[in-house]
This record gives C-alpha cells, structure tokens and sequence, in this order.
C-alpha cells in the first residue's frame, strides 16, 4: 500500500470520526462527572516505532496515529479504533531500503480518573498489520507487501493524559503490537514497541 493512499485514508478517517464523536456527545451528556469527558476520545500520535531486528536497517521508524474510542465509562471499557502508520528509507551497502507499514487495531480500552485533571489507561486487542517493502541496488530492485490478518496479530497500550482545556488534553503513550508472517520462506515478527506524544479531543 503505498504511502500517499494510507495518508489520505488517514485525513478522511479523521473526520469521520470528529462528527461521529459530536454525535455521540449529544447523546450522552448526562453521563459527565467528573472534568474529563468520559463518552468518548480522538487522540492524533506523533512518535516513533520500534520494530525487531529482522527488519534492519529501517527498523526504527516515526509514526503517526489515530486514536478514537467511546463508551459510557465508568465501570465500563471503551470500544477503541485505532491506526498507526509508520515508514522509513535508508541505504546501506550500496542499497536502498525502504519500509513501510500500517497497524488497524480494535480493541478495548479502560480508563482510571486518578486527580481531577489526570487520567491513566489500559488497552488492548487485535490488530491487523500491513507491510510494504522494497530492496533496490544497481542490479536489481525487489518488492514484497501482505499482512498478518485482523486476528493474525495484537497489542495492548498505556498512557496517561493532562487536561488543558475543557475538552482538549495532551498526553504520552507507550504501546506494543505483535504478528507473524513470512518473508523470504522466513517467518518474521513485525509490530514492535511505539512510544510518543499526542493531543486529543474529549466528549
């Protein structure tokens, strides 16, 4: 998949989810209780990812994301939508490589009001996980693509956010996916560990 396809994927994502998040506000206002917005985030990552050493050079990548989920809160854990898009090019030895992948993941995601204007998470779930690679030298350039299945892979996140505004925090977040797939006859483990900042959207 190539990278300007994802991006634009990415952008009409984006708003879709903003008005469906307005629209759920509306229906369930009385749910507040505390400062946050417990009903429902749309968070945008910027950081970095972290993949196993099979895919050196281009093993450590930016990356950017979309986060969104919604529920009742309380006692219960969110729905959670998330993508993850990461990429990088490098050469090494007279040879170009170039990586790039995409994580959509569906999962659940529990939050814990701690002071009034921090909050922690948990999340976890499956995660299906495309990969585009291409090698390329003087001689010869080679390309492969795939992915892992929506239940071919998982994660799990953790993070903890600032309340700035009424409806808008910042926040960090660590995470880990994990898939299988073969490349080269070869089975190799791609995901790998994300970490990074982002600025979020609450109702």
């Amino acid at each position: 998949m190539k990278r300007e396809k994802i991006l634009s994927k990415l952008a009409v994502s984006t708003a879709l989810l903003f008005f469906s998040g307005n629209f759920i506000q509306g229906k369930a206002e009385e749910e507040v209780e505390y400062p946050y917005y417990n009903n429902g985030n749309l968070n945008v990552f910027i950081g970095y990812k972290f993949l196993d050493k099979d895919w050196e050079p281009v093993d450590k990548q930016k990356e950017i994301g979309l986060r969104f989920d919604f529920g009742k809160g309380g006692f219960f854990p969110h729905i959670a939508f998330d993508v993850f898009v990461s990429s990088k090019k490098k050469t090494k030895d007279n040879k170009q490589y170039s990586l790039d992948t995409t994580e959509v993941r569906i999962g659940l995601r529990k939050y814990f009001d701690i002071f009034s204007i921090f909050r922690v998470w948990l999340g976890l779930g499956f995660a299906n996980i495309y990969y585009d690679v291409d090698v390329e030298d003087i001689f010869a350039f080679s390309t492969a693509e795939g992915s892992t299945g929506l239940f071919g892979s998982y994660w799990g996140d953790f993070g903890i956010d600032l309340l700035i505004f009424k409806h808008f925090d910042i926040g960090i977040l660590g995470s880990y996916s994990k898939g299988h797939l073969k490349e080269n006859n070869e089975q190799v483990e791609i995901g790998g560990w994300h970490t990074g900042m982002f600025i979020g959207y609450s109702f």
